[in-house]
């Protein structure tokens, strides 16, 4: 039963790694890397890509990393670069009008001090400036999905005892 199973494995694992072709990305175009089920990433352009592995050039790193195709699960293209000014200055604009609205509650009726509403439009007007040029240095990605392996098999020791473990992902 054993050598049955170690056959069904091999087999699949040497039909699965003689079906694997090119990826669908081309020289400088930025991916991010799914490897090893999702337990690690890689993010940087791709530099070149053969039979058998892509290499990827990281923003600090001199020489690409090579990553083996066997190892990659998935792949994501980056479609576009953003700024979250927006969403900053959203995030300014509200917390700025609820801070100015609890002070000015408390305070209403000193002699400067116009109350709940006044004092909540301009602190919101500075926290809507803030959030702005705050979110202007952060930006974010968005990813599209080109390539994901369907079917992937693992062979392992177990932790504890003898014998060799495998398993079967399967995605949807």
């Amino acid at each position: 039963m054993r050598h049955a199973a170690l056959l069904l494995v091999g087999l699949t694992v040497v039909g699965s790694l003689a079906a694997q072709g090119p990826l669908p990305v081309t020289p400088g175009q930025r991916v991010r890397l799914t490897l090893d089920g999702g337990r690690h990433r890689v993010t940087g352009l791709v530099v070149s890509q053969d039979s058998g592995s892509v290499t990827v050039q990281g923003y600090f790193e001199d020489s690409g990393t090579v990553v083996a195709q066997s190892r990659i699960t998935a792949v994501e293209l980056s479609t576009a670069r953003h700024s979250n000014a927006g969403a900053g200055a959203t995030v300014g604009l509200l917390g700025g009008a609820v801070v100015g609205g609890i002070i000015g509650a408390s305070c209403d009726g000193d002699f400067l001090c116009p109350g709940a509403g006044p004092t909540a439009v301009a602190v919101g007007i500075v926290g809507l400036v803030l959030g702005g040029a705050i979110g202007a240095f952060s930006h974010s990605e968005t990813w599209q999905s080109v390539y994901q392996r369907r079917v992937q098999v693992s062979v392992v020791a177990p932790a504890r005892g003898r014998g060799v473990g495998f398993g079967v992902a399967v995605a949807f």
